[in-house]
């Protein structure tokens, strides 16, 4: 029997990338990291925008009162939400969630951004989006 995913998993996912995070940042101070703090920072990064796409994709299912247990492919804007584009996904709750506009002017996870092999974040700018992230995923949990 294939596993029916519910909308609920989104905000679990992005629980979990929110909390790998955190401890991603903590071990930046470690000296035994040193050697792999760019690649952990990029991690972040990457982290980070999961952690606001998967409480998008949880308020856009809230929002539409969608029945929870049911199969998230059987919801009628499916289609529109199963791809990775945040803008999109702003779009869909722009008027419920307060971050959208200023957040996407400075975003920078774009599919170009985020699979750039030599990309190199700075720590700062990490951070802040981190910041919009947990935002993200506050605003959208506590809904």
């Amino acid at each position: 029997m294939k596993y029916k995913y519910k909308y609920k998993e989104y905000l679990e996912s992005s629980k979990k990338h929110l909390h790998t995070c955190e401890c991603l940042l903590n071990s930046l101070t470690n000296k035994t990291c040193e050697n792999r703090r760019q690649s952990l920072i990029n991690n972040i990064h990457y982290l980070s925008g999961y952690i606001i796409e998967m409480a998008l994709k949880y308020r856009i299912y809230r929002n539409s009162n969608y029945n929870r247990n049911s199969d998230i492919t059987k919801f009628s804007n499916y289609n529109k939400i199963k791809h990775h584009n945040l803008k999109t996904l702003f779009d869909q709750c722009s008027a419920s969630i307060s971050l959208g506009n200023n957040f996407m002017k400075n975003s920078k996870w774009s599919i170009e951004e985020r699979y750039k092999v030599n990309k190199k974040f700075s720590l700062e700018e990490v951070n802040i989006f981190f910041i919009d992230a947990k935002k993200c995923y506050k605003e959208c949990a506590c809904y």
